[in-house]
């Protein structure tokens, strides 16, 4: 059974696929306050312990903090995506790219029928079927699938005959 309690004092609900617009709202506000956003942002980079030694273990401590928030407030699924990310803006980056639908995303469908979203069925097959290992497999043969955007009108296209079982 899935988890809609938030598991983090940050969120009201844990990240879906559904609330993204929500929960990012939420998280940035909170990371904000916490004084982590600019890890997230990589406005602050990580400094080289070999030049900075405190610097490099504030900078360390503060990614691992917003790691952590991003972690806790999502759901498993989602968690499980992210579980090897160890940059607090690599996780944040690759959420967006799962579970944001931009206005953009539709306009470019018009007249694109043939927009190699077929190389990612098997993943998403993957997902839903809760085949964690073959999910993670296909992402250590397609790092591109992390940063891949995926309109939600492709994700209807392709896979509405797979949910009606036609």
């Amino acid at each position: 059974m899935e988890s809609r309690i938030a598991s983090s004092a940050a969120v009201s609900e844990v990240l879906n696929v559904n609330n993204y617009l929500v929960w990012k709202v939420q998280v940035r506000t909170y990371l904000i306050a916490q004084d982590l956003w600019e890890i997230v942002k990589a406005t602050d980079e990580c400094p080289k312990q070999e030049d900075d030694e405190a610097a490099f273990k504030a900078w360390t401590k503060k990614n691992a903090m917003a790691l952590h928030v991003i972690q806790i407030s999502c759901e498993p699924r989602l968690c499980f995506v992210i579980r090897r990310i160890s940059l607090a803006k690599i996780a944040w980056d690759t959420l967006k790219a799962i579970c944001k639908i931009d206005k953009s995303d539709y306009d470019g469908m018009k007249n694109n029928e043939n927009s190699g979203f077929s190389q990612y069925l098997s993943f998403e097959k993957h997902i839903r079927k809760g085949d964690w290992d073959a999910a993670n497999q296909f992402i250590n043969s397609h790092p591109e699938a992390v940063s891949a955007r995926i309109s939600i009108l492709e994700v209807q296209l392709y896979t509405l005959p797979s949910l009606l079982d036609i």
